[in-house]
């Protein structure tokens, strides 16, 4: 009998139809249900063997390696424990929403929860298909809206996200991942059930008000960057499918009118309430 288990994600409902029930584990409890019909609907079917790879190999990490062309992508999973063995292959359909992930069945339990389920779905590559975007940041809901904390790895993107939640009661609504699109009154940005080590997995959106570029500094300062730069620092923090003519364009697109449409800073800045007091500054100075 097949289970039907829904997650609401970014405003979308991720449909997932599976021989065995999801168990939800903890990062997805705040994003299950959801209402209407499925943006996307995941089969699950259990296979004796699994169907040729398509075309060339255009991209492979750990546990996955893409194959296809612009016609049509097929992902393939791999043990990376067991002599890179495939187990698993995933294809989807932007324009039925439709997504099938064919595996072998003395694997099964790699997909018994819904982590395991998410992972072998190429969830950015739907969100892309559906106008959403994936940036590296700490989301904040503050008293000037969102306000989202990015720049490269260790810069103290959860650090600001604290610092507001101390200092302002701000709410930090994810700590890694959070989603990107555009409403009916302009740019959201959402939680996501990815969220680092930060443990903050909250299913909510909020306007944006701001995205902040940081950089580590002894003082605090701030400037507006020109739409070019801010292009150039969101793309180096977005989620990208290189591979993928299709996802490529569409990622530009949205960061195009992203980047256009909000005010990005950058920011030097110390890891304390300073920090705060600069950006409060410059967004009293645009509100």
């Amino acid at each position: 009998m097949t289970q039907t288990t829904d997650f609401s994600i970014s405003d979308l409902v991720f449909r997932l139809e599976t021989p065995w029930p999801v168990a939800v584990t903890g990062n997805f409890k705040n994003f299950t249900g959801g209402s209407g019909q499925p943006d996307w609907t995941v089969t699950f079917q259990e296979v004796d063997e699994l169907p040729d790879t398509p075309g060339e190999e255009v991209f492979r990490n750990y546990f996955l390696a893409v194959y296809g062309s612009e016609g049509g992508y097929l992902r393939r999973y791999h043990s990376h424990t067991d002599l890179d063995r495939p187990y698993a292959v995933t294809d989807c359909d932007w324009d039925s929403g439709t997504v099938r992930v064919r595996y072998l069945g003395g694997d099964w339990d790699r997909f018994t929860g819904s982590t395991g389920c998410f992972a072998h779905i190429g969830f950015e590559e739907l969100l892309i298909g559906r106008g959403r975007l994936i940036l590296h940041a700490s989301l904040v809901d503050s008293p000037f809206g969102g306000i989202l904390f990015s720049g490269a790895s260790g810069v103290g993107k959860s650090t600001q996200g604290e610092l507001w939640k101390r200092y302002e009661g701000s709410r930090v609504i994810n700590g890694d991942r959070p989603i990107l699109y555009r409403g009916a009154k302009g740019w959201l940005a959402c939680g996501s059930p990815y969220a680092g080590s930060s443990d903050y997995h909250v299913n909510a959106s909020v306007p944006i008000a701001a995205v902040v570029m940081l950089e580590q500094d002894d003082a605090c300062s701030i400037r507006r960057l020109p739409t070019a730069d801010a292009f150039r620092n969101l793309y180096a923090g977005t989620v990208m499918n290189s591979w993928n003519a299709a996802y490529m364009d569409a990622a530009c697109d949205l960061l195009t009118d992203l980047s256009g449409s909000v005010p990005v800073y950058h920011l030097r800045c110390t890891p304390d309430r300073a920090a705060v007091e600069t950006v409060k500054a410059v967004l009293r100075g645009v509100m």
